[in-house]
């Protein structure tokens, strides 16, 4: 049971019959990230130190997306109310 937990979502890669799987899964992927390395090339020189330094592009997204959870709670807690 917990091995098929464990694998399940390797199911994914098996699904037939959708006609833009293939776009979802490689030419979205391989899309957006040519279009995320163009914006960091054009933003900052594509400084690598930039982007993966202790003040770096990197660890501001992480941090931002720590802090996510926290006003997705307030949000619940003030709908709760209303």
């Amino acid at each position: 049971m917990i091995l098929y937990q464990l694998t399940s979502p390797l199911g994914y890669l098996f699904i037939k019959g959708i006609k833009a799987k293939l776009k979802y899964d490689l030419f979205l992927p391989i899309l957006f990230t040519l279009f995320t390395l163009i914006f960091l090339y054009f933003a900052n020189g594509f400084d690598l130190i930039k982007v993966v330094s202790k003040d770096g592009l990197i660890n501001d997204l992480t941090s931002f997306i720590i802090n996510l959870p926290g006003f997705l709670y307030s949000s619940f807690s003030c709908n709760c109310y209303i």
